[in-house]
């Protein structure tokens, strides 16, 4: 039985409503006839608490009527009917249109590009010679994109909930640039299916377009269209699948994902202060009223990473304010940059901070509603994934539900000898995507880690330790299975740089392991994790076909990698 609603639920929907009514109401959707001028007073004698929630008794109940009605008109529009997609045709039909977008963007395949310098060079003589064929091309191809959306873009959300096994879902930002595409490779073998939140439809998700789109979608496709070989693939299940997550509209509207925004950043703030800050109007006055003090807790605790800059290097709060301005400026409309300026910087620190725990908090919803692992790969992501974290597990100590010490489940967990298994090239995960041989490597690390599961959270720390050296066991089994052959014949090695083009070594932060998420039980979403750094890959070549079979076998693949990175 369904538990009814609690007081902050209605107060959620009540101010949804509110909000629906609202924005229905300005974008000439929503009619009131006779009754708009009592409807218009009404909504200016709303009153709202400290973290903008609506006070139920500022509102009439003709307007509460009026409301709800409008919500149930804003949940229906656009709405697509409920439909069943096959996961794997989807997702091809959806990357054989994302290749026509970036051809009609370039004038090229995507597999003539080795570099995203080689791409912006071309879209640059294009706009330059042919502007008018370039925007042709790109609006037509953008249509079908969007057709495809309209069709289906509620079904593959659904598709991505209901896909089977072990599932890990990208996390901590919107764009898909080269890390993002290393952390993919580093988990292909491991996890059944990665979800990815669709880069693509975050850029056309606002109805505000500018000139750069095209090169920044053109951006993101160079490394996105890199796993189509994983999508064509002849596999029993997805090993990738892309979703659109419909964060920027969820931030618009959705008055439970402002709230949540809202309340990590509240609960950031509070830990590092050390007051007992309860809404976001507090937080405000905090950073507005008393800024040295709240600047200084800000720089303590480092809940305020500007945009170009890499933790652990800690960084002065006002200096991180101006490296902000800096970074963002040419990326924002000139009125928002100076509205910006305009800021007080405790205000502005707070945009930052808010700006920053925002893919935290998509990237916790996502993984709950798809029944998937959160996974990050930059270490700026896992900077506010451990924050975040740290903070939570804090409160709870302070409370007494968790015990002292109980932070160390996020600690020891980075280690980089574990680098290696970022540098498995797109045609080797593929063969072994085939072969299933994912599903004997989790085998493998699920009975490393079996002895782990019952571990209180102050023992997590021997999970990096116990898998490192697990790790460095099989592939030990292996180097002695092909030390014969070594002996026999001198082997021959081949430099392949995976994003090619002189592309700069990828340095990736903690993809999480999900099979130690039972152990990292303080939080629901929060899993173990190990940070893993890329690197160059070096494909092994061998004119024997035994040798190729053996390097090409799971751990072989795992092996040679490991050999790449010294």
């Amino acid at each position: 039985m369904k538990a009814p609603p609690s007081e902050k639920d209605k107060l959620l929907m009540l101010t949804q409503r509110i909000g629906d009514l609202e924005r229905l109401h300005q974008e000439g959707k929503l009619h009131l006839g006779n009754h708009e001028a009592d409807i218009l007073r009404d909504l200016q004698r709303i009153r709202r608490d400290g973290n903008g929630l609506v006070i139920p008794e500022s509102v009439s109940p003709t307007l509460r009527a009026t409301a709800l009605g409008a919500s149930y008109a804003a949940r229906a529009e656009g709405r697509e009917a409920a439909r069943k997609i096959d996961a794997i045709k989807s997702q091809r039909e959806l990357f054989a249109i994302f290749k026509d977008l970036f051809a009609s963007i370039t004038g090229k395949s995507h597999t003539r590009y080795s570099s995203v310098a080689q791409v912006d060079r071309d879209i640059l003589e294009r706009l330059q010679s042919n502007y008018t064929k370039l925007a042709k091309g790109f609006n037509r191809a953008i249509e079908n994109l969007i057709t495809f959306y309209n069709l289906n873009k509620f079904s593959l959300l659904g598709e991505a909930g209901r896909i089977a096994g072990l599932k890990l879902v990208l996390g901590g930002q919107s764009q898909f640039l080269g890390s993002q595409l290393g952390g993919v490779r580093q988990m292909a073998l491991y996890a059944d299916t990665i979800l990815i939140p669709d880069p693509v439809y975050f850029s056309i998700e606002s109805a505000t377009r500018d000139v750069a789109l095209p090169s920044r979608i053109a951006s993101t496709l160079f490394h996105l269209l890199a796993l189509k070989p994983l999508v064509d693939a002849d596999l029993p299940y997805p090993a990738v699948f892309v979703f659109p997550s419909f964060e920027r509209s969820l931030e618009e509207r959705d008055v439970v994902t402002q709230q949540g925004i809202n309340e990590l950043a509240i609960k950031l703030v509070r830990d590092a202060s050390g007051i007992d800050l309860q809404s976001m109007q507090e937080v405000i006055d905090f950073a507005v009223r008393r800024e040295p003090e709240f600047m200084a807790a800000v720089t303590r605790s480092q809940i305020f990473i500007p945009p170009g800059h890499t933790p652990p290097a800690p960084i002065d709060a006002y200096e991180a304010c101006r490296i902000y301005i800096d970074e963002v400026t040419g990326t924002r409309p000139k009125p928002a940059i100076e509205a910006m300026k305009s800021l007080p910087p405790g205000r502005l620190a707070l945009l930052g901070i808010l700006e920053r725990v925002g893919p935290q908090y998509h990237l916790s919803e996502n993984a709950e509603l798809l029944s998937a692992q959160p996974m990050v790969v930059l270490p700026v992501h896992w900077h506010y994934m451990e924050r975040v974290s740290a903070a939570a597990a804090n409160e709870l100590e302070r409370k007494g539900v968790l015990p002292k010490g109980s932070l160390g489940v996020y600690r020891g967990l980075q280690d980089s000898s574990l680098a290696w298994l970022g540098n498995v090239p797109i045609d080797a995960l593929v063969k072994l995507r085939r072969d299933e041989a994912n599903k004997d490597f989790r085998k493998r690390m699920v009975e490393l880690a079996k002895e782990l599961d019952s571990a209180s959270v102050s023992d997590v720390e021997k999970i990096a330790r116990e898998v490192t050296r697990g790790l460095a066991l099989l592939v030990a089994a292996h180097q002695k299975e092909i030390r014969d052959l070594e002996e026999k014949w001198f082997p021959k090695y081949a430099k392949t740089l995976i994003l090619g083009g002189g592309a700069s070594i990828l340095t990736l932060a903690a993809p999480y392991l999900p099979i130690l998420g039972s152990i990292a039980g303080t939080t629901s979403t929060v899993a173990a994790a190990s940070v893993m750094a890329g690197a160059y890959a070096r494909d092994k070549i061998d004119e024997f076909a035994e040798r190729r079979r053996l390097s090409r076998s799971l751990i072989g693949v795992l092996a040679s990698a490991k050999q790449s990175s010294k």
